[in-house]
């Protein structure tokens, strides 16, 4: 069971938006039982409409820039297999070891303006690389 509480820190407490007697009986439901808190910066995550983006608009349009600069790509999967390649990853060195393993990000948790970021980075490249323009969200070209 998981249960989500927005709330505001300031000067060492939290304010939970006239939830806390919900807050408080939950509390009493779990009393004596393990659980996890976990606190961490609330902000836009990345939205079903970016998602729809990313799939609908720059999946086929990479799909067709790389088909165009002679890739034998077959579909959208291959392609998004390249771009999580080119821009889902980060390296890192096992310690202890002298090696270096490739790991992918997890984007799920990104925020609105990480994720466009990350999007900006990717039109970026197939102007820069392939002169191949991937449109912007709502734009028609």
């Amino acid at each position: 069971m998981k249960h989500e509480f927005e709330v505001i820190f300031k000067d060492g407490t939290m304010s939970m938006f006239g939830r806390e007697s919900e807050y408080i009986q939950l509390l009493k439901k779990l009393d004596g039982k393990e659980g996890r808190v976990i606190v961490e910066n609330y902000g836009s995550k990345k939205s079903n409409q970016q998602n729809r983006y990313f799939r609908g608009v720059l999946l086929p349009h990479a799909l067709k820039a790389f088909r165009e600069a002679g890739h034998n790509l077959t579909n959208t999967d291959e392609a998004l297999d390249v771009i999580k390649h080119y821009f889902f990853r980060y390296m890192k060195r096992l310690s202890g070891e002298n090696m270096i393993c490739y790991l992918s990000t997890c984007n799920s948790e990104w925020s609105t303006d990480e994720w466009e970021n990350k999007m900006s980075e990717i039109r970026n490249w197939f102007q820069d690389k392939l002169n191949y323009t991937i449109p912007l969200p709502n734009e028609v070209l």
